[in-house]
């Protein structure tokens, strides 16, 4: 008989990063981690408020973990689609004197990037959503009953990670989208939302692979 512990295992699911598979006295859960924009804002949340999951049996988790076929073009395909549409949409929207300096006012250059920026979050929400559909594929969720999973006491390294690619992007972004907003420049705009887009995608650092302190009700 295996000893009750407090402390559980995270893992990835294979070709989704919305969903994390929690093992925790031999007994399996998925948790699904995008399913509030507020935890994308800010990760730290994953260790301090509750997550919410289902509990599944053995063979779905082998199923999610092993036998599911990584699907990568997918989630490559869709989480570029902001930055894809942002970048190129830009062109139609102001006059370009050459390939990376253009010609726009200061206001214009703000609605710009406000519009980009927003069909990137839209563009973000919208593979969260194909992630969810996805997932549907193996389980069942209408005959699952709804549990509150709080996985905290990272390790500490797992902590500095997280701190530094959300505070990296956080702040690279803001620099980038700033820089372009006064300089209009094409390719710093290009590399201002794709740093934004790998702060949206935090939240998947915050809950890696890795042993956890668990609270499930």
């Amino acid at each position: 008989m295996v000893k009750s512990t407090d402390r559980g295992e995270i893992r990835r699911v294979k070709g989704n990063s919305r969903y994390r598979i929690l093992i925790y006295n031999d007994e399996y859960y998925v948790i699904d981690i995008g399913s509030s924009i507020l935890r994308n804002i800010f990760p730290f949340l994953f260790w301090i408020l509750r997550n919410p999951g289902f509990k599944i049996d053995r063979d779905v988790f082998l199923q999610l973990t092993i036998h599911q076929k990584i699907d990568l073009s997918n989630s490559v395909r869709y989480g570029a689609i902001g930055t894809g549409i942002a970048t190129t949409f830009s062109g139609f929207l102001l006059p370009l004197t050459d390939l990376s300096t253009i010609n726009s006012s200061l206001y214009l250059n703000i609605i710009i990037t406000i519009l980009l920026t927003g069909i990137l979050i839209w563009a973000f929400l919208f593979l969260m959503h194909k992630q969810k559909q996805r997932l549907k594929r193996n389980i069942d969720f209408t005959y699952l009953t709804t549990l509150e999973i709080r996985t905290s006491r990272p390790k500490f390294r797992l902590i500095i990670r997280t701190a530094f690619l959300y505070l990296f992007a956080l702040a690279f972004s803001v620099v980038c989208l700033l820089a372009f907003i006064t300089e209009s420049n094409l390719y710093i705009l290009f590399v201002g939302l794709l740093l934004l887009f790998l702060f949206l995608n935090a939240n998947g650092a915050a809950l890696d692979h890795g042993k956890y302190k668990i609270d499930i009700k």
